[in-house]
């Protein structure tokens, strides 16, 4: 079976986060809501994603790897810039909590997310960011 394509697209930096889309395309095709800590964006680029067990979280999750400036790179739930430290946040669509910008309904995307892709948890997969 063909892997699947993963692109996030930025299309909106506030002043306290960086807002985009996640898009899987290919044999699946998912949207989700991103959110990333202004300034500390992942550069542009095409990179590795691998399935890893993070000790932090205490779960499997999906990891950028290579990122220049970065040690890792996780795909994980949170709301806002308070809850990563340069990760990338999913859910299901974006809003505001507490008057911060904010991904919504984010266990719940990310428990998606990680099904969506379990049939490739063995191999590495690509996230191309633009």
């Amino acid at each position: 079976m063909n892997r699947p394509s993963i692109i996030l697209t930025r299309f909106a930096s506030p002043p306290d986060a960086t807002m985009g889309r996640l898009e899987i395309g290919g044999p699946v095709y998912k949207i989700y809501a991103t959110l990333e800590p202004s300034p500390f964006v992942t550069r542009p680029g095409v990179y590795p994603l691998v399935w890893e067990y993070s000790h932090k979280f205490k779960r499997h999750l999906w990891e950028l790897k290579n990122v220049p400036g970065h040690t890792e790179i996780k795909i994980h739930h949170g709301n806002t810039n308070a809850d990563t430290e340069g990760c990338i946040l999913l859910g299901r669509k974006h809003g505001s909590l507490n008057g911060k910008t904010a991904v919504l309904s984010s266990r719940r995307a990310l428990e998606d997310f990680c099904a969506s892709l379990s049939q490739w948890q063995n191999l590495k997969l690509e996230i191309e960011i633009t």
